[in-house]
């Protein structure tokens, strides 16, 4: 039968005493628990890397059988003992020392951090796996006379960490196992050694007889070079991600102005025709305005639909009154041909998204977000899109901000709404 050591010993750390121990010890919960699951692999590593000469096989062996019979839960008692402290600590250093060498207290402190716990209650949950591990072992060498099949089936199981040497329990004589490479985490010392045979298959290439594979390897690290700047030397488009929800692209550096009441008026670029499929319907917009983004995108079967983070484009010439969801007369132009494009387009689907700046409160500035968003969605239907092309309408408030807020004009450009393409 084959058994996990390190499975068994995590099961005996169980919540009742994570809890326990972290009063204890004045820590978290989640530090110990972190600890618990750096410190087991550690000792683990030891008891391979002891066990891997005949008198470490022995040593290990004797300690086994003595924790064992002491009880595998008694270490893990006296450690939730309120007397638990300077004794415990000076045995957990004296491990420490053995684990990882001189160097051990580098180790812990790089243990602690990654845990959030002090290294002095590393140094103390050290000295109370480690007579745990030991305890399990012997509670089932115990059970059966102690052999090379045992031995592989606690040190191996499920997370498997190395078949090692091991003596008989009667006679202490070593028996050789095949080595097995060990995981293991990286504050854990070596456990085993690369047999000769293996260490030349994984010496680095000489110089004098491989230089031709430098060169192939620069060779295409040039071509990979060439053919990405190749791909997008055309391409003057942005992408900002903002968030795991929502995207925005435009296609040039964006310039335009902050009007009377506040808003941003974008520059669109000059004029050009664009002939709709489907339906036939022409549209003269701006070369940088929302539609000219929108058609190109809906026509490059290379630029996928980004299910996750959104294709968003912003609206160039749909403006509110300040402060309201109220929509301007200058909006209605853009948001037809939004609605155009619906129709040229039957298998789209759109989300529209609200956007504030950071000024005044945000318990007014999202919900007004969602009404600008939801009158966008209400109007475009209204004026011919099918229902069904519309999935979606989410105010955003403050998030997302595509141009600073320290200044007029980025705020201008951060109170906005936008339209996502989510299929295409």
């Amino acid at each position: 039968m084959s058994l996990n050591v390190l499975e068994q010993a995590k099961s005996y750390f169980n919540n009742e005493v994570i809890n326990r121990a972290s009063t204890q010890l004045n820590e978290t919960e989640s530090g110990v628990s972190k600890a618990i699951n750096l410190i087991l692999p550690a000792v683990m590593g030891w008891i391979t890397d002891k066990a891997s000469t005949a008198d470490g096989a022995t040593q290990i062996l004797d300690l086994a059988k003595s924790h064992a019979s002491e009880g595998v839960l008694n270490p893990i008692e006296h450690l939730l003992q309120a007397d638990h402290n300077e004794d415990s600590m000076r045995k957990g250093q004296s491990a420490l020392s053995d684990i990882f060498g001189p160097s051990h207290q580098t180790d812990v402190d790089k243990m602690a951090s990654e845990a959030g716990i002090k290294p002095t209650s590393i140094s103390g949950l050290f000295s109370v796996a480690i007579p745990t591990v030991l305890g399990i072992i012997g509670k089932h060498l115990n059970n059966g006379d102690f052999s090379v099949a045992t031995m592989a089936g606690f040190l191996g199981g499920a997370g498997r960490i190395i078949d090692v040497p091991v003596a008989n329990v009667a006679t202490h004589e070593v028996v050789e196992v095949a080595p097995v490479v060990p995981v293991a985490p990286a504050f854990l010392p070596p456990v085993v050694n690369i047999p000769h045979e293996e260490q030349k298959l994984i010496e680095a290439p000489k110089k004098s007889s491989n230089s031709w594979l430098w060169l192939l390897l620069l060779l295409l690290i040039g071509l990979g070079i060439w053919w990405f700047f190749f791909k997008n030397k055309n391409s003057m488009e942005t992408n900002k991600v903002t968030s795991d929800s929502t995207v925005v692209i435009t296609k040039h550096v964006v310039t335009g102005r902050v009007g009377e009441n506040g808003d941003f008026f974008y520059d669109e670029g000059d004029s050009i025709t664009i002939k709709l499929p489907n339906t036939g319907a022409e549209l003269r917009v701006g070369k940088y305005s929302t539609e000219a983004q929108l058609v190109e995108f809906l026509n490059d079967k290379n630029q996928m639909v980004d299910t996750v983070k959104g294709n968003w484009f912003e609206f160039t010439n749909v403006h509110f009154k300040l402060n309201s969801a109220d929509l301007t007369e200058v909006s209605n132009r853009q948001l037809n041909n939004i609605v155009a494009i619906s129709k040229a387009y039957p298998n789209a689907k759109f989300k529209f998204g609200g956007y504030t700046d950071t000024t005044g409160n945000m318990a007014i500035n999202l919900p007004l977000s969602q009404q600008r968003a939801e009158v966008i969605s209400a109007l475009v239907e209204k004026l011919g899109a099918d229902k069904m092309a519309i999935v979606d309408a989410k105010g955003y408030g403050s998030q997302y901000p595509v141009a600073s807020n320290e200044t007029p004009e980025g705020r201008a450009q951060n109170r906005r709404v936008a339209i996502d393409v989510k299929e295409k």
